[in-house]
């Protein structure tokens, strides 16, 4: 989204949708049924001006909503930040300090208590 730089609803839109199709002056996209309601007029006309600017031609852009053939720039963060939590939960679980102090006085990790470094 932001080698397009999209704001507010147009980003959004764009990172809940994967691209189906791409033709001469055509893109389709598929927008999954839970995201509908962040297809409007207004951020349609803002994503279609902002691939234009970035492609450098006229196109029409359709969005069809669906089932995403895809994962989206969404689903994509979403990983990211779960596979991020993981790699964390299994560093703490997997250090040797963590385990001999737990050992020792008989201490447990939390759950849900490990986060990533740089996540508040």
């Amino acid at each position: 989204m932001r080698t397009l730089g999209l704001k507010a609803a147009a980003a959004q839109l764009a990172n809940h949708c994967s691209l189906k199709l791409r033709e001469s002056g055509r893109i389709v996209l598929t927008l999954s049924e839970q995201h509908q309601g962040l297809r409007t007029p207004n951020a349609e006309q803002r994503l279609m001006k902002a691939l234009e600017g970035c492609l450098g031609a006229p196109l029409r852009v359709e969005i069809e909503i669906g089932s995403p053939v895809a994962e989206t720039p969404a689903q994509a963060g979403e990983r990211r930040v779960a596979d991020r939590q993981r790699e964390a939960e299994a560093s703490i679980a997997g250090d040797p300090a963590i385990c001999e102090l737990c050992e020792t006085f008989g201490g447990q990790i939390v759950p849900g208590s490990v986060r990533p470094a740089g996540v508040e």
